[in-house]
């Protein structure tokens, strides 16, 4: 309003002088309004800021540092899609002075580009600075964190390398190495270098993770199960950092402790960040640790919902086939999942029905043991009974080739002439070639599920 009266007054007293004049006072007055409105955004005051730029470009559409002001009230104002359109503005115009430095827009700008994953157009704003500020190493490392995100290692490291060599003290390049030597599987390089990053910020708990990974690899668990610990305190790798510690726990036979962080790990993901495979691996390891404890209703429980997920998954499909008799038939369940008083009345129970007298029972890691000789029937009464070994498994895998010949020696050593072997699974064909010239007797679930059903029946 003001421009359009001098104008006005300038036109009616002095003609051709009047619009010379007029422009002496428009370039007295503007350089003082875009300081005004500079100060306008340093005090936060948006939407007083970006009307007074909007009166300033009516008059010059093409005033850059006007344009870039403006930018500026719009990110405070939380329109950053508008904002970015000014600062294209910019860019085009590229006419740096007064408020407008270029190192900082183009930081900016390239902030700007990141946000809206428009990594191409920010990179070329890195890459810009890097030959305005050669000697700037956040530049360098930003350009590393694109190609890294853009799966091109190879530059990334040399960007990582360049930022490091700028500023040996840079704890997140060392970090950002590390992960890129890890995953190139040069773990002994990349244990090196993210031990540095945490001895420059003990923080970066990132790298406690890939730590983990390593010391994993590398089959130190304990080491592994420590850094996974500390790396939980990263948001983001939260949960990879428990489902990671759980298996090192199940590595080391720890089922009971596994179960804790893996369970936790199915409460969390309501509200923590993850992606399905990582819940998929949480709930197969968790069904591993339910299955290696006999809860196996649990365990079945997990398979099938990673089932209704992906029916390829590992061996989920052909654990859900192993245990349909579980899923069907309570004796079988019941035998798989009693407790060991209950699992030992079982195979006394079986024993009975196969004709045999027991003589002595020993539990056993892997199941019970049962010695017994063969209850006297018909008119052989007199003759001379030989003992018998029965072994009662309950493995959830296919009984292999070292148990049965683990058994032939334990047969030996307890100097009994045979021996019967009953498992809730299948024989593998090597086990049975082994037990076939072998007086070894083997039951597998099919024949096993007979006799529970007879002992089952024998009770009623």
């Amino acid at each position: 309003m003001d421009t359009i009266v001098i104008i006005i007054l300038a036109s009616v007293l002095f003609g051709g002088l009047g619009v010379f004049i007029f422009f002496i006072i428009r370039m007295i007055l503007k350089p003082q309004q875009v300081h005004n409105l500079e100060n306008l955004v340093k005090q936060g005051k948006t939407s007083q800021a970006i009307r007074t730029a909007k009166q300033i470009l009516q008059n010059d559409p093409r005033d850059c540092e006007t344009h870039y002001l403006l930018g500026k009230a719009l990110l405070q104002d939380g329109k950053d899609e508008l904002a970015l359109m000014e600062y294209k503005t910019v860019n085009a115009i590229s006419d740096f002075k007064g408020s407008l430095k270029e190192s900082a827009f183009r930081r900016e700008m390239a902030d700007l580009y990141t946000k809206f994953d428009q990594d191409e157009e920010a990179l070329k704003e890195y890459l810009l600075l890097i030959q305005k500020e050669p000697n700037e190493p956040s530049h360098l490392f930003m350009a590393g964190l694109i190609f890294e995100k853009r799966k091109k290692p190879v530059q990334a490291l040399n960007y990582y390398k360049r930022t490091i060599a700028q500023d040996p003290n840079h704890s997140d390049a060392y970090m950002h190495l590390g992960m890129l030597l890890y995953a190139a599987k040069k773990e002994n390089d990349a244990k090196v270098t993210l031990n540095k990053a945490l001895k420059l910020n003990h923080a970066n708990h990132q790298a406690y993770y890939y730590l983990g990974k390593i010391h994993k690899e590398q089959k130190n668990y304990s080491a592994a199960i420590e850094m996974f610990e500390k790396g939980q305190k990263d948001p983001e790798f939260k949960i990879k950092c428990l489902i990671e510690r759980g298996i090192c726990l199940i590595m080391i036979k720890s089922y009971d402790q596994a179960m804790t962080d893996l369970e936790r790990v199915l409460r969390l993901v309501e509200t923590e960040k993850a992606g399905e495979r990582e819940i998929l691996f949480a709930r197969y390891f968790l069904a591993l640790c339910y299955e290696k404890s006999r809860k196996l209703d649990q365990a079945i429980s997990q398979w099938e919902a990673i089932y209704t997920k992906d029916k390829n998954f590992k061996d989920v499909a052909e654990k859900l086939s192993q245990f349909q008799e579980l899923r069907s038939d309570d004796v079988m369940k019941d035998y798989m999942t009693a407790t060991n008083a209950r699992f030992e009345d079982i195979c006394l129970a079986v024993a009975d029905v196969t004709s045999h007298s027991v003589t002595d029972v020993q539990m056993v890691k892997q199941g019970c043991k049962v010695f017994v000789v063969e209850k006297n029937t018909g008119q052989w009464r007199n003759a001379r009974k030989f003992p018998k070994l029965m072994l009662f498994l309950r493995n959830t895998s296919q009984v292999d080739l070292p148990v049965i010949r683990e058994f032939h020696e334990d047969l030996t050593a307890c100097k009994v002439t045979r021996g019967m072997i009953f498992a809730g699974t299948q024989f593998t064909r090597t086990a049975m070639e082994f037990a076939e010239p072998r007086p070894i007797e083997i039951y597998d679930k099919d024949k096993l599920l007979d006799l529970l059903h007879q002992v089952n029946n024998k009770g009623k």
